[in-house]
């Protein structure tokens, strides 16, 4: 639906308000910059960061299908959260032909390719890359008429748009602190990772890194290869000054031998997987120090990077024989398990290569927010933990050493253990007005709340302090921001209860000596014990679990390039999943007979993690966190490796689905050389709905948490497993019934442990379920944002579209008000997706002749059928828009253009895992009546 104009579809004119009432923008629309592609575009009266977008994973391989009936249909659109993410005139162009993952053939995909190419260079068209591996297909660059004639080529299967993946970015640390990864390795294994290739899929590896085998000397090449320490395999696919779109240095990838790191991301996910630390007091040890590694660079130093070059990496990470790959990368929201690039996923699964991925940094916007490639089948997805101490800078205070974090905004703090300060309380708790003035070589005690954290530094340094310490409401440990001021003296937060216990200190005894110190070692963390707060939550869109484990991400400290200070911190799940990456090595090197078998490494995993037993949500902190926020629990890889030899159980995860009861039956397998009794019981983790009411926000964007335990019933009390043998246990297990009483959707789970009295090992198998029926839930509940100006908007509502400059809210929801030419101007409806969907479309109504029909929404699809539908779609962060144009499709399957009149716009939403066929599983939304006047 690009802007040809046969018939004209822009023609000059404006829309206007009829009667002189409503407006079909703000006043000050024209200094606001779109950010969107047409059907993307930004909206207008929204906060900020409350763009119109839905984060969703990086779209790439597929498997290979029967062929489409005709060139149309074999148009595979992006989605409608992915329209700002397609890469113009880039495609992954599928072919004949299973993947060799999949039992394909070498010589008939080689037959395909030639044809193809042929076809192509007919065409004008440029190939890229091939694929046969994991993927059978092109990459190849072309305009919308050259793929169109490639795509009438009868072994073209499917063509997909390249669509653009972001640079990895670490989550902003609570505090300046970081837990040294060799504090919590697995160190008590006796396993070293050697022998194993790691594969990290990432901003590439700085392989000059001493703690990474390097030689310590920047440039040196001779420190990656096949005769280098550490780091033997991999590839630069980019080049320093990459970005995909072009926006942040060149569109055209300039690959190179040597996957060297410009950005620190992947080295500091390398050092987790295995730094072997060189003693010093600032080196690292990872999980498994001895672990060869190969880097695969896909993202330059900025911006970036493409989902067709993902899947060269992913192809090369196979070819190089990894037998694990880790991928810290990734969107959230990307909650389908179909989505392309988590089928990719899956096919390396299925080559026998364990995948590792990180669940996504989304914890703060509700349910249904990890993403894929972590969805794929297979995939091992992390959340992150925080490690119950930590390396970390602190402030002494008598006998207490008191972390802290620093304010950004201000310098840093000296932390030199010398220089000490006298800590006095502020005169006025909050700091929110000018304080009294105090001694030279005095910080200030201040209490968050009231004002802006700029405000409290501002009057600190006024009064003379040579330091402020704030401490949160909160009991635990918080970073801060003083926005776009800049303040000479420095600035930290601790927690809240070591905060209040300060103040009430200076309070009764008068002011402490406070003094600065540089990192010391197993400091209590603050936060520690607990899931981070920013890891994102499940389930996927199809109710399979995900994340599926947990391990440290909160406050990491590792590796990073000589030339960016050589270690350092950063906090993620891209923290977490190299932890469980590292963890895997260990458990391969110990079970070599677990190599290519990736589905049995991961059981091993998950029947021997340990749940969090600490709720981060308020209300709930006392029982185990939800199942659906952790997983199967904390990884261990001691305890996997010790059940090689012990006893596990099967399947490893249990995927309920919806509904109030479900019987399951597990198999415990012994292979120990003597009998293992065991007894099941049932732990439940806390449960989540979608709240109500009439609040902003309302909904799985900020669920209701409770407590209550699910049914569970055993067929047996307890169940002997045979030396050498097997044994089934068969069990109930019940939705939780009164917790969240009534609410629909509700999420729940636990684990099912058996535990023995003898010398067999534990074993926990996680289950998730929804509570009622799927289709039951409110897909469109009446969301409600408040914009900068403090207005509230409920959604859906009708809006305009402006060509070319972005989607605006329509201020009245009355009948008649407006009126469009559908020249620059179109009615868009805007929506939040409290639920993923199985499908959006959009009727267009004519009031006068009650006709209905389907409207052409999707710009990206080839078939006018396909171009009603948007498919499936990702629960969004806040809200989305769908945009009619003027055309629709007629009864013979063609393209209609609307004349004048009178019309509505109805939204059809269909449920997740919804049947289109059923009128129950579509929820709608009919906007007010407008005109149409071209």
């Amino acid at each position: 639906m690009g802007p040809d104009h046969s018939p004209p579809r822009y023609r000059a004119g404006c829309p206007h308000a009829l009667g002189g009432s409503g407006h079909l923008y703000p006043p000050d629309h024209q200094e606001t910059e779109s950010m969107r592609t047409r059907t993307r575009s930004t909206l207008r009266g929204v906060a900020a960061g409350a763009v119109l977008t839905a984060l969703i994973g990086s779209s790439l391989a597929v498997p290979a299908g029967a062929a489409p009936i005709d060139t149309q249909a074999k148009f595979k659109v992006a989605g409608l959260t992915d329209q700002s993410r397609v890469i113009k005139g880039h495609y992954l162009v599928q072919l004949q032909g299973k993947p060799l993952t999949r039992g394909g053939s070498r010589t008939l995909n080689r037959a395909s390719a030639d044809t193809a190419r042929t076809a192509a260079a007919s065409a004008g068209i440029t190939v890229k890359s091939s694929f046969s591996s994991l993927w059978n297909g092109l990459s190849v660059t072309a305009s919308e008429s050259q793929i169109r004639k490639l795509a009438q080529s009868s072994v073209v299967t499917a063509v997909y748009p390249v669509l653009k993946v972001s640079l990895p970015k670490d989550v902003t640390s609570r505090a300046d602190a970081a837990a040294a990864v060799s504090e919590v390795a697995a160190t008590d294994t006796g396993f070293t990772g050697e022998g194993i290739k790691v594969g990290v899929i990432d901003t590439g590896i700085d392989y000059n890194n001493l703690d990474l085998g390097g030689s310590g000397t920047q440039g040196n090449d001779a420190d990656f290869g096949s005769s280098a320490p550490r780091v033997k395999y991999g590839y630069d696919f980019v080049g320093n000054d990459y970005d995909s779109t072009g926006e942040s240095g060149s569109a055209n990838p300039v690959p190179d031998a040597y996957p060297d790191d410009c950005d620190g991301h992947g080295t500091h996910v390398a050092g987790i997987i295995g730094a072997d630390g060189t003693g010093a007091a600032d080196s690292v040890t990872g999980v498994a120090p001895k672990v060869t590694f190969g880097a695969y660079r896909v993202f330059g130093c900025e911006g970036s990077t493409g989902t067709d070059i993902l899947l060269q990496a992913m192809s090369r990470a196979l070819s190089d024989g990894m037998d694990i790959v880790n991928m810290s990368i990734g969107s959230d929201f990307g909650s389908w398990p179909d989505y392309p690039d988590a089928v990719a996923a899956a096919n390396l699964v299925d080559a026998g290569v364990v995948v590792v991925a990180a669940a996504g940094n989304s914890g703060d916007t509700g349910l249904f927010s990890a993403g894929s490639p972590g969805v794929g089948s297979g995939v091992i997805s992390v959340a992150s933990y925080e490690s119950e101490t930590i390396r970390a800078k602190a402030l002494a205070v008598g006998e207490s050493k008191i972390v802290y974090a620093a304010v950004e905004g201000t310098p840093d703090a000296p932390a030199d253990n010398t220089t000490s300060l006298s800590l006095v309380n502020a005169s006025s708790s909050t700091a929110c007005k000018t304080l009294t003035s105090v001694a030279p070589g005095t910080a200030i005690l201040v209490k968050r709340g009231t004002c802006a954290i700029s405000t409290k530094v501002k009057y600190a340094e006024i009064a003379g302090a040579a330091a402020m310490v704030l401490y949160d409401t909160a009991s635990g440990l918080s970073g801060y921001s003083t926005g776009a001021d800049t303040y000479d003296i420095p600035a930290v937060s601790i927690s809240g209860s070591q905060g209040s216990a300060l103040a009430a200190l200076i309070k009764k005894s008068g002011p402490q000596t406070m003094t600065w110190l540089d990192v010391q070692s197993d400091l209590a963390n603050p936060n520690g014990g607990k899931l981070s707060t920013f890891s994102s939550a499940g389930l996927a869109a199809d109710l399979g679990l995900v994340p599926t484990i947990s391990a440290p991400g909160g406050n990491i400290y590792s590796t990073l390039p000589i030339e960016l200070g050589s270690h350092g911190n950063m906090s993620g799940t891209s923290m977490a999943a190299p932890y469980v990456a590292g963890s895997a090595a260990l458990l391969l090197q110990a079970k070599p007979a677990l190599k290519g078998h990736p589905a049995e490494a991961a059981q091993l995993l998950y029947n021997t993690a340990v749940p969090v037993a600490k709720s981060t949500e308020s209300g709930v902190t006392k029982y185990p966190e939800a199942v659906f926020r952790q997983g199967a629990g904390l990884v261990k890889a001691a305890n996997a490796i010790a059940a090689a030899d012990g006893v596990t159980a099967s399947p490893s995860v249990l995927e309920l689905g919806e509904g109030n009861s479900h019987t399951v039956t597990i198999t415990l397998t012994n292979s120990t050389g003597s009998d293992q009794t065991y007894t099941p019981k049932r732990v439940s983790g806390v449960s989540a709905a979608a709240s109500t009411g009439s609040a902003t926000y309302v909904g799985t964007t900020t669920p209701k948490y409770g407590f209550g335990d699910a049914g569970f019933r055993a067929s047996v009390k307890s169940v002997v497993v045979p030396a050498g043998g097997s044994a089934q246990v068969t069990v109930k297990l019940t939705a939780p019934s009164k917790v969240l009483k009534g609410k629909a959707g509700l999420l729940y789970g636990g684990w099912i442990q058996f535990t023995t009295t003898g010398e067999g090992n534990a074993v926990s198998v996680p289950f998730a379920g929804m509570r009622g029926d799927y289709q039951s839930v409110k897909v469109l509940n009446g969301y409600r944002l408040v914009d900068a100006n403090g207005k509230k908007w409920s959604l859906p509502r009708l809006g305009v579209e402006v060509y070319d400059d972005g989607i605006y809210f329509l201020s009245s929801t009355k009948s008649n008000k407006y009126a469009f030419d559908l020249s620059d101007y179109f009615p868009s409806v805007i929506y939040h997706l409290d639920y993923p969907a199985s499908d959006v479309r959009m009727r267009v109504i004519n009031v006068k002749t009650k006709k209905s029909y389907y409207a052409l929404i999707n710009p990206e699809a080839g078939d006018p059928v396909d171009a009603t539908h948007l498919g499936e779609m990702p629960r969004d962060v806040d809200l989305q828009a769908v945009t009619f144009f003027g055309e629709y499709l007629t009864a013979d399957n063609g393209i209609g253009y609307l004349p004048d009149g009178n019309y509505q716009l109805q939204l059809k939403v269909l449920k997740p895992l919804g049947s289109a066929s059923s009128s129950k599983h579509w929820e709608t939304y009919t906007s007010p009546k407008f005109f149409i006047e071209q």
